[in-house]
């Protein structure tokens, strides 16, 4: 277990690596605006606060989460890494320049205004890379993540089980809302990532990561088992 989480930890270190090297060269690439219908339907409204608190708080959620499901963590870093190979594949293969009508300046809204003057601009995104939303697709991926069908649907045993699943789930959709309000992103880049974070979860689920899987469920049968003994 310990062997696989790092070397988990270090191959996504490298991935984000690349993943730096990548966007500094989108950024270089001429592109031009797409045409967006809800662009002309919604107004320009600065929530660049709510985005930039967006993935700080999705990463203090997957906290919680771990202490469910710590044995599981080596199947995470390397979903994750499987996520991130295909948000940046997406972003080098489909370039498009940044909304005209991006709002700057102050929002008028206390938090969204403070954390625009304490945190980079930078720490959104970069320039031109847009497809596909990580603020929209990276929510959405923990939330089937720590998705859980061993109950009925809607029960109180299920509600127990995919609370934190539900909270995912909810936030991808408010990240989606202030994506598109800000100009943050394209609709087209809040539909793919809730299409390309499904399949690649699933293909990492049933076909690449199964052994990992597998790893996993061994792991919580040992860790239940010292648990039970520490008990008695």
């Amino acid at each position: 277990w310990i062997a696989t989480t790092l070397l988990a930890i270090f191959c996504l270190y490298w991935e984000n690596k690349l993943y730096f090297y990548l966007s500094h060269f989108v950024n270089g690439i001429k592109s031009n605006v797409p045409y967006d219908p809800l662009f002309y339907l919604l107004p320009a409204i600065n929530f660049y606060g709510l985005l930039k608190i967006g993935l700080p708080l999705t990463f203090l959620l997957v906290l919680i989460g771990l202490f469910r499901k710590f044995y599981q963590l080596p199947y995470l870093l390397f979903m994750a890494g499987l996520w991130w190979i295909a948000r940046w594949t997406f972003m080098i293969s489909i370039v498009f320049a940044v909304p005209p009508d991006r709002p700057t300046g102050l929002s008028g809204f206390f938090l969204a205004d403070w954390l625009n003057q304490i945190i980079p601009d930078k720490i959104i995104s970069y320039d031109q890379t847009f497809m596909f939303s990580g603020h929209v697709g990276l929510p959405f991926f923990f939330a089937l993540f720590f998705y859980s069908n061993a109950y009925p649907f809607f029960s109180k045993k299920w509600f127990r089980e995919n609370w934190l699943s539900i909270i995912f789930f909810s936030w991808s959709i408010v990240m989606a809302g202030a994506s598109v309000f800000s100009r943050s992103h394209y609709t087209i880049d809040i539909i793919v990532a809730w299409f390309a974070t499904y399949g690649v979860y699933r293909l990492g689920k049933k076909i690449i990561f199964k052994w990992l899987e597998n790893l996993c469920r061994k792991l919580k049968s040992a860790f239940d088992k010292t648990a039970d003994e520490e008990n008695k």
